[in-house]
């Protein structure tokens, strides 16, 4: 899944349910590697979210309206 530096993905839309992994923080990244699973468009409506220099794994469920990313390497889904 290639998302920019900064991206806000539809899910259904841009980006389907399921698990996705990050190797972590992408080198041309201005932060650490940040995501956030949301219940609108709406970035403040956070379910869940995650920020780290480490390899990244969020699991993005149908009910989800949104996924958020910042600074990270390409998400690739599992399964």
């Amino acid at each position: 899944l290639r998302l920019r530096d900064v991206s806000l993905a539809v899910i259904g839309t841009d980006i389907e349910p399921g698990t996705y992994r990050s190797g972590g923080t992408n080198p041309e990244g201005a932060t650490d590697c940040y995501w956030a699973r949301l219940s609108s468009l709406n970035e403040t409506h956070i379910i869940d979210s995650n920020i780290s220099t480490s390899p990244q794994m969020v699991l993005i469920e149908s009910g989800d309206k949104a996924f958020l990313t910042h600074s990270c390497q390409p998400w690739k889904k599992l399964g």
